[in-house]
């Protein structure tokens, strides 16, 4: 049984262009470049080994924008492209890019404790905007 993995990066193989022709990476079919996505990721949605929405666009135009799996198992929803999903971990990264901004513009510090944004948090006069940024 192959893995998500090995999934995704067959996949990003085939969206790069890898075993089609140049006439093809030119000028693609949406209708054939959906129904080779479909074919290729339907396997995997079917051992629950993918779930989610694939979107591929190329020059402007969509090629895909298709929802496969579900979205809640339990109550029956499928993925679609509006599907929400949560991100995780990922939005620490960019949490950190905004904060570092709003410094370098000299909107805050990251010295500043969080009181100084948050009055009434339990300890915030001991609680630096570096520490959570550092997860301490």
């Amino acid at each position: 049984m192959r893995t998500l993995n090995a999934a995704v990066f067959t996949l990003l193989c085939v969206l790069a262009g890898y075993g089609q022709s140049a006439s093809q990476l030119r000028a693609p079919n949406s209708k054939s470049f959906q129904s080779a996505v479909d074919s290729y990721i339907q396997p995997f949605v079917e051992i629950k080994g993918f779930s989610g929405v694939v979107f591929v666009a190329r020059r402007g135009e969509i090629l895909v924008r298709k929802g496969y799996g579900m979205a809640n198992y339990e109550l029956g929803l499928p993925n679609t492209p509006q599907t929400k999903f949560h991100i995780a971990s990922i939005s620490k990264d960019f949490t950190a890019a905004a904060i570092m901004l709003l410094e370098e513009r000299g909107s805050l510090s990251v010295n500043d404790t969080l009181d100084k944004y948050i009055p009434d948090y339990p300890k915030g006069n001991l609680i630096k905007i570096h520490d959570l940024l550092i997860h301490t």
